[in-house]
């Protein structure tokens, strides 16, 4: 690498000391949100994937920017003591995975960290109240649906998102759903047609059920003491056993609110806001999917206090906010990754119900969402995140805010 340039020069220039195709050494000094580790080289930050605080290691740029490069890992110089050899053979291919080199318990400190980091980066929220994440009680073997796609033999996404990664295995999914991936491919040695999919997912009983066509059966999940009749392939969480603690801690913040009435943003088929329906006088429970929706409304049969509205959040938060008492409402807000449509976040500072429990799968945007809650007049209570995808970048979390004139 050209490191002729000095750190002084780099930022006066707004030029990069490096290029892509370059090499250099580095030390890795943190684990950023997404996996990568970061060093830096004249001042200047590069993202490594597959790295750990504490190594020493060559890398090769692959994309310059003048604010960072990210690199490829070319060699460890120095390992840390935190590295472990991965089991699947797919790991750095495979884009699902980013952690498998990391043990169990370094993975749970780095996703604790980067969830406070993010809180004081994005959302401008100094010494927030992160509590240490919930571990997940296996790391491996944990999930109960996988996709994978064709043309051939069924593949996973690879790293660069347009190639494909053929597997016959996958080490955190259910050992059913690998033992039916097999027998699917030995009945079907050709594989998939182009542009076809293959969903992989069992049900309570532990049968798998396969489909490659987009189907409306539904399967049977059991959570929280509950029955759910899931679409096959519509969303579910994937993960039972940390799903549990997840409804546990919802259902437990919304008996300590004291709130009367719920409102479930976002519902889905219901998780959230039918599990804790026991605790409150009302439930409004809204889902714009039909399907979803639809499934909701059945699982609410026997529930007389929960309506479901078929609509979406944004359209109608704001007349149902207007309608309840502020002091006696929480708000359970459980949106996509992309986190809350503005005009929500809008409603619930205009009409300050008394609680909200903000449900993140993308603790990034919920960063983003808490900037604005708590400069619309909310105090973040708690933030407690949850491992509910090991071996992969991803965090749940739950986060409590109160509206201020609550606080004692």
């Amino acid at each position: 690498m050209r490191d002729t340039l000095s750190e002084s020069m780099n930022e006066r220039n707004h030029q990069p000391p490096c290029q892509v195709g370059d090499e250099c050494e580095l030390e890795i000094h943190d684990l950023a949100f997404g996996g990568s580790g970061v060093g830096r080289f004249n001042g200047y930050t590069i993202f490594v994937p597959f790295t750990i605080p504490g190594e020493r290691v060559r890398v090769r740029l692959s994309k310059v920017t003048p604010r960072y490069a990210e690199a490829g890992l070319v060699e460890i110089l120095q390992a840390s003591d935190l590295r472990t050899d991965p089991p699947c053979p797919w790991f750095k291919r495979c884009a699902g995975c980013q952690y498998q080199h990391l043990t169990y318990p370094a993975q749970l400190t780095a996703k604790t960290q980067q969830v406070q980091a993010l809180l004081q980066r994005i959302g401008r929220i100094a010494d927030a109240p992160v509590q240490p994440i919930v571990p997940a009680p296996t790391p491996w073997a944990y999930r109960n649906k996988i996709s994978l796609h064709g043309p051939g033999t069924p593949a996973y996404v690879g790293i660069a998102h347009t190639d494909r990664v053929p597997v016959d295995r996958c080490a955190i999914a259910e050992p059913g759903l690998n033992q039916a991936l097999a027998q699917w491919g030995e009945t079907h040695p050709k594989g998939l047609a182009a542009h076809e999919d293959l969903t992989l997912r069992s049900d309570a009983d532990g049968q798998v059920w396969t489909t490659t066509k987009s189907s409306s059966k539904r399967i049977r999940q059991h959570i929280a003491g509950m029955d759910w009749q899931t679409p096959i392939d519509s969303f579910f969480q994937v993960h039972p056993a940390m799903t549990e603690r997840l409804v546990e801690h919802v259902c437990a913040r919304v008996r300590a609110s004291g709130c009367r009435t719920l409102i479930d943003a976002y519902a889905g088929v219901g998780l959230f806001g039918l599990s804790a329906a026991s605790h409150v006088d009302q439930v409004f429970a809204i889902e714009s999917d039909p399907a979803a929706a639809q499934a909701a409304m059945e699982h609410a049969r026997s529930l007389d206090q929960v309506e479901v509205i078929r609509q979406r959040v944004e359209s109608v938060i704001d007349e149902l906010l207007k309608q309840l008492p502020a002091a006696e409402t929480i708000c359970l807000l459980d949106p996509p990754r992309a986190g809350c449509h503005p005009a929500v976040l809008q409603a619930i500072a205009t009409h300050q119900p008394n609680r909200l429990l903000y449900i993140a799968c993308a603790p990034d945007r919920l960063a983003r969402d808490l900037r604005t809650l708590t400069a619309a007049g909310y105090a973040l209570v708690s933030v407690q995140p949850f491992d509910v995808f090991p071996q992969t970048a991803h965090i749940e979390v739950v986060a409590e805010l109160a509206a201020t004139d609550s606080q004692p």
